[in-house]
């Protein structure tokens, strides 16, 4: 009886011992959701469509990065020691605008702001160290499923004042879209289950914005701050 009974008192021990340390892991370095605001300077590649009309770049060639918002939900877990999957869901703009000058001062300019927007789904492994403060670095993918094109549009003519106009459709955009993420940051995890975050973000997309019979192919890029709060589920 003594023989048998140490052996189930040290399975016991070692069962009891493994369930502590999980306990202590998931309190350290728990499940969360989170709210996350990103701020990206965005800018996109834009060559031609060789592989259709070859049509010239033309003042298209003078776009600059243009500032957009997006916004996202999210969840972040736990799969071995310091190596967490994050995911969730986005509403994700691109963009970039464009200015013109008419020569020697003159009135007439012409500005314009177009923005892509996308319901996404990012998907990162990441690495993270730390307790209560912790730092993080990742990367993945996220697929863009295309909802809508908006190009605001301001000009004045040498005739006229300033007008304004809307164009809501882009028929050259193709439905889907895929691109790379990569992130690096700082989470604190406050005592009350709650935490905030703030980290640099950069994204390249790795298909082309546009349909294969467009004149252009379109490749949306970011450099960007996000910040956010995050709560804790477990």
């Amino acid at each position: 009886m003594l023989l048998i009974s140490q052996p189930l008192m040290a399975q016991i021990v070692g069962n009891n011992a493994k369930e502590l340390k999980k306990v202590k892991e998931k309190k350290i370095a728990p499940t969360y959701a989170f709210i996350d605001f990103n701020h990206t300077n965005s800018f996109r590649d834009l060559s031609q469509n060789t592989d259709f009309l070859a049509v010239p770049l033309g003042e298209r060639a003078h776009e600059v990065p243009l500032k957009v918002w997006s916004y996202q939900l999210g969840m972040n877990t736990g799969i071995k020691p310091n190596l967490r999957f994050e995911g969730g869901m986005k509403f994700l703009q691109t963009g970039e605008q464009y200015s013109y000058q008419g020569s020697l001062g003159g009135d007439s300019t012409f500005n314009s702001q177009s923005k892509y927007r996308y319901l996404s789904m990012p998907l990162q492994l990441k690495w993270e160290k730390g307790n209560q403060f912790r730092f993080s670095i990742g990367g993945g993918l996220q697929a863009q499923l295309y909802i809508n094109y908006l190009q605001k549009q301001q000009w004045t003519t040498s005739l006229s004042g300033p007008k304004e106009a809307k164009i809501e459709q882009n028929i050259s955009c193709n439905s889907f879209a895929l691109s790379a993420l990569g992130e690096m940051g700082v989470h604190y995890f406050g005592k009350n289950n709650y935490g905030v975050f703030c980290k640099m973000t950069y994204r390249y997309q790795i298909t082309n914005t546009y349909i294969k019979t467009a004149d252009y192919q379109h490749l949306s890029k970011g450099l960007g701050l996000s910040f956010g709060l995050s709560k804790n589920i477990e």
